[in-house]
């Protein structure tokens, strides 16, 4: 990857846990995310998701915030078993994923 385009990204888990710091709102428990968001705030897709569906679930995560553009492999690819008793939200922008960690709720 070139380094203007790692310029013009960055990761959704740093920037929700830098939110706080600058709202003073706290954070949702029990929650893991993946995704890279753009400058323009948009949510990108990203690969390997099985294991880090996997790492969630065993470690006690109810909730994942994945990427929208993954929302087809995730229901196809994973196994049944894998995502059972996971609340899953695809979500399509860095917006979404405040309002969802911070407010419970989407736009």
């Amino acid at each position: 990857m070139h380094t203007s385009q790692r310029l013009r990204k960055t990761d959704l888990r740093i920037s929700l846990a830098l939110y706080p710091l600058l709202s003073g709102r706290k954070l949702k428990k029990h929650f893991a995310c993946t995704g890279e968001i753009s400058l323009s705030g948009d949510i990108l897709g990203v690969v390997g998701l099985l294991p880090k569906i996997i790492a969630a679930k065993e470690i006690g995560v109810k909730i994942l915030f994945l990427p929208k553009s993954n929302e087809k492999e995730v229901l196809r690819d994973v196994p049944k078993n894998v995502i059972a008793n996971l609340e899953i939200a695809f979500l399509e922008t860095f917006d979404q994923a405040v309002h969802l960690a911070f407010f419970n709720s989407i736009l």
